[in-house]
């Protein structure tokens, strides 16, 4: 944690910009019942019954000293989708970032063109 804050800390160099990064499914949900109406003295009874309408996954950087924000939403989460969306964060010599996303794009068991993951790596820490 020490080195994350430490990481916040620095003084903006837009040559080596810090990226805050990160991923999370989005699930579509729909009401099956419609919600009963409120009733004076009572509060309003809702049914936690739904239809699942599918997922998305959404990527997201914030470049925090800047306040520069990137997202995209693509309809599975893939290497091809987070290799697209790092391709759009700012170019610069080198990224300092603190993001789970390693096991996601250097999976030994899934070939990923050799100069696009060199690329990739060489912006991480």
């Amino acid at each position: 944690m020490e080195r994350i804050l430490a990481l916040y800390a620095l003084p903006y160099d837009p040559h080596c910009p810090v990226i805050c990064y990160d991923e999370r499914p989005c699930f579509l949900i729909g009401d099956t019942l419609v919600p009963a109406a409120m009733q004076p003295g009572k509060p309003r009874k809702q049914h936690y019954e739904y239809e699942k309408l599918g997922s998305y996954a959404l990527l997201a950087a914030i470049e925090p000293l800047t306040g520069t924000r990137l997202a995209q939403v693509h309809p599975q989460r893939t290497k091809r989708g987070t290799r697209c969306f790092a391709k759009h964060l700012p170019p610069s010599i080198q990224t300092r970032s603190r993001s789970d996303w390693y096991r996601t794009i250097s999976t030994p068991t899934t070939p990923v063109p050799s100069m696009s993951m060199y690329r990739l790596k060489m912006r991480l820490p």
